[in-house]
């Protein structure tokens, strides 16, 4: 009976995020393509959307890397790293498990550390989500690092509702992570899932499969 139910569950959640995605793409169509102000998306991304087109193009081909520092001596320098190298092999397995990719970033939206399945990773690579790549607000436009960043507070953005095109066909899933010392004066530091990358109906099942596995992680 769970099996059923589970599987039942799951065909529901893929037929919901599949009509999510259509009306993602329309809003966004509506805005990049034709100009105009739809109002049948999420405010937090509507508002994202101006801000990101006064600081980035649409268009990219992937995120800007940081090249002034070693994304290495970074996270080795980093007071995360004892703590994500404590659950490290369970995150590298659940990344395989659902095919997806998570990362940290640090408090600039600079990529630090990557775990993910050798093909996932591949993929995210080539956007430069991977450690170096800056992915904030200013650098990529709407993602759910740069919300989860800016608002201090776990963020989703689903296919389209991202700005930038490259990036349409994957989903964020982010969550602020802090030392224990919360003394310190310091913004959060974003935990995130991305992905996976696939087509239609085979993406938003997996998109549900990642969201449920992160959502019971942050």
């Amino acid at each position: 009976m769970v099996g059923a139910d589970s599987k039942r569950g799951g065909n529901v959640a893929s037929s919901g995020l599949s009509e999510r995605r259509r009306k993602a793409e329309r809003a966004w169509h509506d805005r990049f393509a034709e100009g105009g102000h739809p109002d049948d998306i999420r405010p937090e991304i509507s508002t994202s959307w101006e801000r990101s087109a006064e600081a980035t193009s649409v268009e990219l081909s992937a995120a800007p890397v940081d090249e002034a520092h070693d994304p290495v001596d970074l996270w080795r320098n980093s007071r995360l790293r004892p703590a994500i190298e404590a659950v490290e092999d369970e995150i590298h397995e659940l990344t395989a498990d659902r095919g997806f990719v998570a990362a940290v970033m640090d408090d600039s939206g600079r990529i630090l550390w990557t775990a993910g399945g050798r093909h996932m990773r591949q993929r995210a690579e080539q956007v430069n989500f991977a450690p170096g790549g800056r992915w904030d607000e200013a650098s990529v436009g709407t993602n759910a690092l740069a919300l989860a960043l800016d608002e201090d507070r776990p963020a989703q953005v689903f296919s389209a509702e991202h700005y930038a095109e490259m990036v349409h066909g994957w989903c964020c899933f982010a969550a602020p992570l802090r030392p224990v010392d919360r003394s310190a004066a310091r913004r959060p530091r974003p935990l995130v899932y991305m992905g996976p990358r696939a087509s239609d109906g085979a993406r938003d099942g997996a998109c549900a499969r990642s969201g449920r596995a992160g959502s019971a992680r942050q």
